[in-house]
């Protein structure tokens, strides 16, 4: 999951300089659930085919599990393209300076963050100049109960790795 989040995040770099055609936050929202769902349902068709493969293993049936081989590796890259669906969708406004993480899940929003990061930071070593990086987090309004999850995760985050940050609402400047 972490190189598909790496390609996504290094594909929007390098097409920043080009205008991003950016969907309603609603859009964005409703598409996300929907692509998650359909993860979930296929993360569980490939744990049962898993299963179901293992099964065979166990009694013996080595031949009757190695035709379980293909199907298991189709329902593997359903899910890999969900996900890599998924991250196009959510990483669509990234650059150098700015990544939005309203419509992450908070696993989702730490993995790509962190993967961000390491780019960023890698480049500054080979600059001269430290442009100000936003990280959108958004204040929490949406989350249940109005309790901001993921502002808390990425400040945490930053902590961790040691990265001196500005606080504002609804994002983090570092």
């Amino acid at each position: 999951m972490a190189k598909l989040i790496q390609q996504q995040i290094d594909s929007n770099l390098l097409q920043a300089c080009e205008p991003i055609q950016q969907m309603a936050p609603c859009d964005v929202a409703r598409k996300a659930e929907e692509i998650r769902s359909k993860m979930q349902v296929a993360l569980r068709d490939e744990l049962e085919e898993s299963i179901s493969r293992d099964q065979l293993v166990l009694e013996g049936k080595t031949e009757e599990s190695k035709l379980r081989t293909e199907p298991l590796a189709i329902k593997v890259a359903r899910t890999d393209e969900l996900m890599a669906l998924l991250y196009e969708l959510l990483l669509q406004r990234v650059t150098s300076t700015f990544i939005d993480l309203h419509f992450f899940q908070v696993v989702e929003a730490e993995i790509a963050l962190n993967l961000y990061l390491q780019h960023i930071l890698s480049l500054r070593r080979y600059c001269s100049e430290e442009e100000v990086v936003t990280i959108v987090t958004g204040r929490g309004l949406h989350s249940k109960n109005g309790v901001a999850k993921l502002r808390p995760a990425v400040e945490n985050l930053l902590i961790q790795q040691k990265i001196s940050y500005r606080g504002d609402v609804g994002s983090f400047r570092i």
